[in-house]
């Protein structure tokens, strides 16, 4: 089963109008910096996320590292990792996208079930 929840930890207030007289991004909300909790669950692991990342748009030059979940782990691999697997058939599932260096795992674990 597959559960997540993402929780706004922090979001900076945007002053774009102040200093530039329009606002210079579009994808999130008029903030700048965001704290972003993400939490997964896959056959009974937990992973847990802490994103730093602000609301600029997406640019062509960006590389992402993909949270994937493989043989009962989670991980953060680069997407070039993910495209070198051989039998494309056997490729970790992909959980989530992250912009390179913004993403951290704080918590992985397996469910104590009672």
């Amino acid at each position: 089963m597959k559960s997540e929840h993402h929780i706004d930890l922090y979001a900076e207030p945007c002053d774009c109008y102040e200093k530039h007289g329009k606002c210079l991004h579009h994808n999130g909300g008029n903030y700048h910096l965001r704290v972003i909790l993400h939490a997964f669950t896959q056959n009974h692991n937990h992973v847990v996320i802490i994103e730093e990342t602000d609301t600029r748009d997406v640019f062509h030059g960006d590389k992402d590292v993909l949270l994937i979940f493989n043989e009962d782990c989670f991980e953060l691999i680069s997407a070039q990792e993910w495209t070198e697997y051989d039998d494309v058939g056997k490729r970790p599932m992909i959980i989530e996208r992250f912009r390179d260096g913004e993403a951290h795992i704080v918590f992985e674990g397996e469910a104590v079930v009672a």
